[in-house]
């Protein structure tokens, strides 16, 4: 138990210096790495302190503008890259278009969950009436997309 503490005050401490929300999910996985998997479920207990502990200081110092500003611009990137397999639909360039979108997509929605994750309960509310009909959006469009790649 006590290497348990010991990596989750690691955790704790690594989380506080990081600057965004992708940083921090890559702070958790590099510093609990193969430690992690040999401490087994003291590991995945210390690694979920952590995160409340990170959470509660980063809730608290994030730029929720700043935020919402790089959801928006992969947001934007991802309808893009949607609306290219849409237009490729009947030409050898589809596979790769689908690909290319699910990635804008996959990078959009993890973004968008992450700031989720990091927001106080109103804050979430907040910004999930503002935006969250976007992100939903997204999803279908995705989705109706990917039909036709499997149609195919």
């Amino acid at each position: 138990m006590r290497r348990a503490v010991a990596t989750a005050c690691r955790l704790a401490h690594q989380c506080k210096h990081v600057a965004s929300i992708p940083q921090l999910a890559c702070t958790i996985a590099v510093v609990t790495g193969p430690r992690g998997l040999e401490l087994g479920h003291e590991a995945a207990l210390a690694r979920t302190w952590a995160l409340r502990q990170a959470g509660r200081a980063f809730s608290s110092t994030i730029d929720v503008a700043k935020e919402v500003d790089a959801v928006n611009e992969l947001f934007a990137a991802a309808r893009d890259e949607i609306e290219i397999a849409q237009e490729d639909a009947e030409t050898v360039y589809f596979n790769d278009s689908v690909q290319e979108a699910r990635r804008a997509v996959e990078a959009c929605l993890g973004r968008w969950e992450a700031l989720l994750a990091a927001l106080p309960e109103a804050e979430r509310a907040r910004v999930v009436r503002s935006m969250g009909l976007k992100m939903s959006q997204l999803q279908a469009e995705y989705d109706e997309v990917s039909k036709l790649h499997l149609e195919d």
